[in-house]
């Protein structure tokens, strides 16, 4: 019985510490980012969108795929947010 009683205290407290971190876990939707003009974005605006994060230079080999990305959000604009963040 004693064996019990010990088992059942130790699941107790297995449990408490588990619903505890579980408030620690965030999503994409909980972060926030700063526009080019300084402005904070929550990501939360874009939850009823698709998401493509583009990592952008302008010094970069790469800057012709900014046209792609421009047809993208031509085409696919009302269900797609295209973020990009800049590495340089």
């Amino acid at each position: 019985m004693y064996f019990y009683k010990k088992f059942i205290i130790v699941i107790f407290f297995c449990n408490l510490v588990a619903e505890e971190t579980q408030n620690y876990w965030s999503t994409f939707y909980d972060y926030s980012a700063v526009s080019i003009d300084g402005d904070t974005i929550r990501m939360e605006k874009y939850k009823d969108k698709k998401i493509l994060l583009v990592n952008v230079a302008s010094n970069c080999g790469y800057t012709p795929q900014y046209k792609d990305l421009q047809k993208l959000h031509e085409n696919y604009g009302k269900e797609l947010a295209i973020l990009g963040f800049p590495s340089n």
